[in-house]
């Protein structure tokens, strides 16, 4: 029982890129450090229906404007950090967004 728990709620640091979120809803809770490039693929595959990499054009990948609103609240709800879709516009791939959060202070709160 406990592989079954070990299996469920928890998954191995990337080694990459060790100073990340993750998307369960124990770590998003706070705000934290912001995510990664795979991550935010993650969040874009799961808006767009079809798979996004970490270094594919998400517009390119057909991501509407309601859909770039849908990711950018999808950002706030993991990690806190405030994104714009103006944001996704000027950095419209998942590791320039990652590295725009990496840069950028972050925000706690509603702010």
């Amino acid at each position: 029982m406990s592989d079954d728990v070990r299996a469920a709620g928890s998954q191995p640091p990337s080694a990459a890129e060790p100073e990340t979120a993750t998307c369960s809803g124990a770590a998003a809770a706070a705000p934290g450090p912001a995510l990664t490039a795979e991550q935010i693929a993650a969040l874009c595959t799961g808006i767009a229906g079809t798979p996004i990499g970490a270094d594919d054009d998400i517009l390119l990948a057909g991501l509407s404007s309601l859909d770039l609103v849908r990711l950018t609240g999808a950002v706030q709800q993991a990690v806190g950090a405030r994104l714009t879709a103006l944001d996704v516009l000027d950095h419209p791939t998942p590791r320039a967004l990652a590295t725009l959060l990496h840069t950028r202070p972050q925000t706690a709160g509603h702010g």
